[in-house]
């Protein structure tokens, strides 16, 4: 996770939805525990070094990206105070409209499968933990990207997120379903 996130700043965003991922991991390999708060107090007990150790890689990252290297010395880059809410958000639509419109359409056709199998099936913390896991990495990635737009270089960690929904997630809820299937 550390050499992950000392690739690229877009991987240094999502490190914290890894740490959801692995929470989800556990709570599979648990399945006795079904209270929320008992589930994270144990992930905390039993990964605290590790947690240690990442918020002070990532802070350490964060300071020198944003103090050393700079968020807004690159005109199409970064973040920047002229940019309000309503500027992001058009970024963001224009990033789902072009160079995310397939993997979108994946994300849609796969949602849509899911949803005609959910009556049958029982949704576990760990699911709603992964879930979690796909929306923050969705989330970070398209706003981390929002003005520079969603070039190549950047689709790995996105992309992360719509296969792990798209093939992990959704092959779970409708691996028993035959409407779905067929």
């Amino acid at each position: 996770l550390t050499l992950m996130s000392l690739q690229k700043e877009a991987f240094l965003i999502s490190v914290p939805g890894f740490y959801l991922l692995l929470m989800a991991f556990e709570v599979r390999n648990e399945e006795n525990k079904v209270n929320l708060k008992e589930i994270i107090i144990t992930f905390f007990k039993k990964h605290i070094f590790e947690i240690i150790v990442m918020v002070i890689v990532v802070l350490i990252e964060a300071y020198v990206t944003v103090f050393v290297v700079g968020t807004n010395q690159i005109g199409y880059a970064g973040f920047s105070s002229d940019w309000g809410l309503k500027d992001y958000l058009a970024g963001i639509w224009n990033n789902l409209r072009h160079s995310c419109l397939s993997y979108m359409v994946l994300s849609v056709f796969m949602f849509i499968a899911i949803l005609t199998c959910l009556k049958k099936c029982v949704i576990t913390w760990a699911e709603v933990l992964e879930l979690l896991f796909c929306i923050y990495i969705f989330v970070a990635q398209q706003f981390l990207h929002a003005k520079s737009e969603m070039f190549e270089r950047y689709f790995l960690p996105w992309v992360i997120c719509i296969c792990y929904f798209a093939m992990i997630m959704c092959y779970r809820f409708i691996q028993g379903n035959k409407k779905v299937v067929m």
